[in-house]
């Protein structure tokens, strides 16, 4: 029982900042990420999500050029993630 007050406070904190799920990775490293998806879509085999991620697995600068949507090919991925404070991340990530 006391892990489900815990589960409880974490889901209400998770809706305050909208928060849709909470995922954890394991890398091939042995090492953990933490996503926070804020939105995410799928449709006819393209993938888009927008999340909050603790140590993320992979970290990549966010380059207009390359990654502005209106100068971006649209059969190209596009991945980045720019950092915010201890270890949370904005992660941008897109798969055609």
């Amino acid at each position: 029982m006391p892990l489900a007050a815990d589960f409880a406070k974490i889901d209400r904190l998770i809706r305050q900042i909208g928060g849709e799920s909470l995922i954890l990775q394991q890398g091939a490293d042995g090492g953990c990420s933490l996503l926070l998806r804020q939105w995410g879509f799928t449709f006819a085999g393209d993938s888009t999500a927008m999340s909050y991620s603790y140590n993320p697995s992979r970290l990549a600068d966010y380059i207009p050029q390359l990654h502005d949507l209106d100068k971006h090919n649209p059969q190209e991925p596009v991945y980045f993630t720019k950092p915010l404070a201890d270890g949370w991340y904005v992660e941008y990530d897109y798969s055609p």
